[in-house]
C-alpha cells in the first residue's frame, strides 16, 4: 500500500492556473502602482505577462518590474521565472 505522501507529492508540483496567476498579477500591480488593470487586458504566455494598456501605465510597469515580480513570486509561492511586457 502506498503512503499518502506519494499521492500528495503530485499536488505539490501543480501550479496555479492562468486565471489565478492573472488575478494575482492585477492585485500586485494595483497594490504597487495604484492602477486597477482589467484581467482581460493581461495575457499570460510562457511565463510572460503581456499587458494591453496605455503607454504611461506600461512605462510604470517597466520601471517597477522587479518589485512587481518579487511581490508576485511571494504571493504565488512560485519559483517560476516570470517577466512583464
Amino acid at each position: 500500500m502506498e503512503q499518502i505522501s506519494f499521492f500528495l507529492a503530485k499536488f505539490k508540483n501543480l501550479g496555479l492556473g492562468d486565471a489565478a496567476a492573472k488575478a494575482a498579477f492585477t492585485e500586485v500591480v494595483e497594490k504597487i502602482l495604484g492602477v486597477k488593470l482589467e484581467p482581460r487586458s493581461v495575457n499570460l504566455k510562457d511565463g510572460t505577462f503581456f499587458v494591453n494598456a496605455n503607454s504611461a501605465i506600461k512605462s510604470e510597469l517597466f520601471l517597477k518590474r522587479t518589485k512587481i515580480l518579487a511581490d508576485l513570486a511571494l504571493s504565488l509561492g512560485s519559483t517560476k521565472k516570470r517577466d512583464v511586457r
